[in-house]
């Protein structure tokens, strides 16, 4: 944009967020114009998955370090399916002798190669 009092180029001096009309003022006059300004809203960050499971080819594994010790609770078909044992196991303190209660709580089976609620 140029100043239409010297012709010199415009700086942005500040954008309105609501109405999208932009501020722009002369170095060397000083003379003031606004101005369209293609404002983009930023975009938020896609949320992070929660702790103690992740996705990885196609399937949902729960685990976490506990003490220095890797606990490896198993893999699920869904994401509902993982963040309901990560709650339970959560509850028992990540007691792995408890998987099967927490199985059985849940009405967890294994299907075709992975654990699905029935």
């Amino acid at each position: 944009m140029n100043c239409s009092e010297c012709g010199e180029t415009m700086q942005w001096r500040c954008t309105n967020t609501n109405t999208g009309v932009a501020k722009y003022k002369c170095p060397i006059c000083g003379n003031v114009q606004t101005g369209e300004d293609e404002y983009k809203v930023p975009v938020k960050a896609p949320a992070r998955l929660p702790k103690h499971y992740y996705l990885k080819n196609g399937r949902y594994i729960v685990r976490r370090w506990v003490k220095g010790e890797h606990k490896y609770i198993g893999s699920y078909a869904n994401e509902e399916t993982a963040r309901k044992v990560v709650d339970k196991m959560v509850e028992c303190d990540w007691d792995k002798a408890r998987i099967p209660e927490v199985y059985a709580e849940l009405n967890i089976e294994r299907v075709h190669g992975t654990w699905c609620c029935v």
